[in-house]
């Protein structure tokens, strides 16, 4: 049975990545629903490994004021990384929103999971299937909760890959949980018409090292031409395989399909003839060979313009000054260089995945906290519209000192690790 890739680097990481994971203390909180805090110290290792594997389309490091930020901020921000504190929250069921609740769906006596909690636009949405009941469980009571609901073919894929599914007249994806990789790439492309889900826009050489530049591709139809002719590339099976692209020369693709709830995806070219690929959460790997990887990288190279680094989340940081029914409010002067040049925004409450932690008290006055979301924040107001998390967070600032470390809320706070988001892998069991 063929076993899914997750990634070779996990066995490379620094003693001391994985002692600080284990070391690192949460601060006390109402902990009716924090199940698994064990896993928290795992799961912070493996976010570390996955800064690894996708350091280009990571934010992780390149905080605001970073080192390795390119031209971030102008220099507004004093330098500091940051540490996570919320990544093993088992919430109640009447805390979850709508997409996190229901992710299980038997489909013809097959299995599908909701891949991811992005919503996808009702344009991508096909024929109706069926009416069929989804599958949630709260964890904190051990409670199975079903809902009937109807299910959608997706354009362009395979419904044995992927379907939609509306939940309170929005549409999610939902993919088939078994791994069966497919045996050849045109079988893939059979399965799920990337060319016509996805643009390859951007792509990045050296994936996040010092020399790493960004281009924006002018046109990608030829890239998916050549790829066509591809189709009986076959898949390698990696088991005792030790394949890492960074032995290799390559440019990586940012892929985002919203059709899929794909979003900020890797599809790598190797000059020696691989195509790897995360987009379908496991690791692809497929031999295209050298001729046909080299045509794709000499076009992008040639028909392509230098862009900006642009990370994989927007988020701003800042500690709370206060909060009501409606709104929070986050303060960023202590972060910055000149305190004057601060910035107070305005987060509205009326999303379930960021009021419940004021209402439990989880994040509090006084506590710093990173927000990620998407679309603009309002010039006139500082209004952050479209959050989407909230996290409460240690901040490292470099001080200068080493190994002191000292109460969260300090301007002068010292610790030693940083988190990211594990969303583009799935762990095998």
């Amino acid at each position: 049975m063929k076993k899914p890739r997750f990634s070779n680097a996990i066995g490379n990481l620094d003693d001391d990545l994985v002692e600080a994971a284990a070391e690192c203390k949460r601060k006390e909180k109402p902990n009716f629903w924090l199940k698994w805090g064990s896993v928290a110290a795992c799961f912070a290792v493996v976010a570390v490994a996955v800064t690894f594997i996708l350091p280009s389309l990571s934010d992780v490091g390149k905080v605001p004021g970073g080192e390795k930020t390119p031209n971030a901020n102008e220099g507004r921000y004093k330098e500091f990384l940051v540490t996570e504190d919320t990544l093993a929250i088992m919430w109640p069921w009447d805390y979850l929103s709508e997409s996190e609740r229901y992710y299980e769906l038997m489909l013809d006596g097959v299995k599908f999971t909701k891949n991811g909690g992005r919503t996808i636009s009702e344009e991508f949405v096909g024929e109706k299937i069926g009416t069929y009941s989804i599958v949630g469980y709260d964890h904190v009571t051990e409670e199975r909760h079903t809902v009937d609901a109807d299910v959608y073919l997706i354009d362009n894929v395979n419904k044995d890959e992927f379907v939609a599914v509306k939940l309170s007249d929005k549409f999610y994806s939902y993919k088939k949980e078994e791994y069966n990789p497919p045996n050849t790439l045109g079988e893939l492309f059979e399965n799920v018409d990337l060319s016509k889900l996805t643009s390859l826009e951007r792509f990045s050489e050296d994936d996040g090292g010092a020399d790493s530049k960004y281009y924006k591709l002018t046109n990608d139809d030829y890239i998916w031409e050549v790829l066509s002719d591809c189709d009986e590339a076959t898949f390698i099976e990696e088991n005792g395989l030790n394949w890492s692209k960074y032995d290799r020369n390559y440019i990586s693709f940012t892929v985002t399909a919203n059709a899929l709830g794909v979003y900020k995806h890797v599809l790598t070219i190797t000059e020696d003839g691989y195509l790897d690929t995360n987009v379908f959460n496991w690791g692809y790997l497929f031999y295209i060979g050298e001729d046909a990887a080299n045509k794709i990288i000499e076009y992008a190279r040639e028909h392509s313009e230098e862009a900006e680094f642009e990370p994989y989340e927007q988020s701003i940081f800042g500690k709370v000054t206060s909060f009501t029914d409606e709104y929070v409010l986050i303060d960023d002067s202590s972060l910055c260089n000149d305190p004057s040049e601060g910035i107070v925004y305005k987060v509205p409450l009326n999303d379930i995945r960021i009021s419940r932690y004021f209402e439990t008290s989880h994040i509090k006055e006084g506590e710093y906290v990173k927000v990620v979301y998407e679309g603009e924040i309002d010039a006139q107001t500082n209004t952050i519209t479209f959050a989407q998390t909230i996290a409460d967070v240690n901040i490292t600032f470099d001080s200068g000192k080493e190994d002191e470390t000292l109460e969260l809320g300090s301007e002068e706070t010292v610790t030693h690790t940083t988190s990211s988001k594990a969303a583009n892998f799935q762990i095998p069991e």
